[in-house]
Formats: C-alpha cells, structure tokens, sequence
C-alpha cells in the first residue's frame, strides 16, 4: 500500500515539476527610465531608446510604446475579452482558468480548441512566471501570429495584456520593466 501510495505521489510530482513556475525578473527601472502608465500598471521605458508613445482610446486604457526595434501594446483586457469569460463558464476564477490553460487540466471536452485559440501548440508552449501574486502566463513562438503576455493578480479578474513581437530574451528585458 505505501509502494502504491510513493508511486502514485512520485508521478503526480512529475507532472508538477515538468513545467516549472518561473520566477519573474527584478524590476529594473532606474533614472535613466521614466514609467508609462496603464491604469495601474506601469512600464518602464529607457529616456535613450523610447521613440514613441500612443494613448489609445478615450479613457487610456491601452499604450502602444515603440522602443528601438520593439513596439508593444500594453493594455486592459477584461476576460470577457481576453478569455471570451471562458472562467465564468467553468465556474473558475481568471486565475485559476491560466493555471488549469497551463497545466492542462480544465476539465472540459473542447480543451483542445481553446489551446488553438490561445496558439498553444508543440511550437508555442505556455510558460508562467510569477513573483508573490503576480503572474505572467506567456505565448511565445514561431508560429504565433504575436507574441502575448498576459498579467494577472491571483484573486482578481483583472487581465493586463502585453502584445507584439519578440524573442525569450526580449521577454525577460520585458518582464523586468513591468511594474504592477
């Protein structure tokens, strides 16, 4: 019975471990960084490097900052939008729907076409970073037609969405400069 029991535990660890948790870089604003605002969350941006900066929409709710080679949007996206409410629909919390995306145990019949519409695949995996009760689920890939990241608080329903292209490297200079 205890043999049965370590086995048992031994596989569900494995599972556990196969797609670590990854924690999210320090913040590295410094005084050559000034803070775009996005409701409440902040991005920091280089005072050398930034070229431009576009509010969008009457209550500023998205930036699109372009900083050399880059340009991101940066945004509010409530899950009726950013999940289409897929949460509410499993009687999940935003949370806990990215955790069960991500560890691929939602139980539902169609889980195989949300991973399609989040251009989850064997080239585009879903890697978290966390850092308290901050997370950051990402997608990123050759395949993709962006590359996203979205931001979310455990125990709230709130979603930050980070879009545009850019590579592993770029997302943890990314990473850092997200204050939140």
């Amino acid at each position: 019975m205890k043999i049965g029991a370590f086995i048992i535990l031994l596989m569900t660890s494995y599972s556990i471990y196969a797609n670590p948790i990854l924690k999210l870089p320090s913040t590295k604003c410094y005084d050559n960084y000034f803070s775009i605002r996005v409701v409440d969350l902040f991005y920091c941006v280089s005072k050398h490097t930034i070229e431009e900066v576009y509010l969008l929409g009457i209550t500023s709710t998205t930036a699109v900052i372009k900083e050399g080679s880059l340009e991101l949007s940066i945004g509010l996206n409530p899950p009726e939008i950013s999940i289409s409410n897929l949460h509410k629909k499993l009687g999940l919390t935003v949370h806990e729907f990215f955790m069960g995306l991500y560890s691929e145990d939602l139980d539902i019949d169609n889980f195989n076409d949300i991973k399609s519409a989040f251009d989850i695949n064997s080239q585009n995996k879903l890697s978290v970073y966390s850092n308290g009760n901050l997370y950051a689920f990402v997608i990123i890939g050759s395949n993709v037609d962006y590359d996203r990241i979205y931001l979310n608080k455990k125990g709230s329903d709130i979603v930050y969405q980070v879009t545009g292209e850019f590579s592993g490297k770029q997302l943890l200079n990314i990473l850092s400069k997200i204050k939140y």
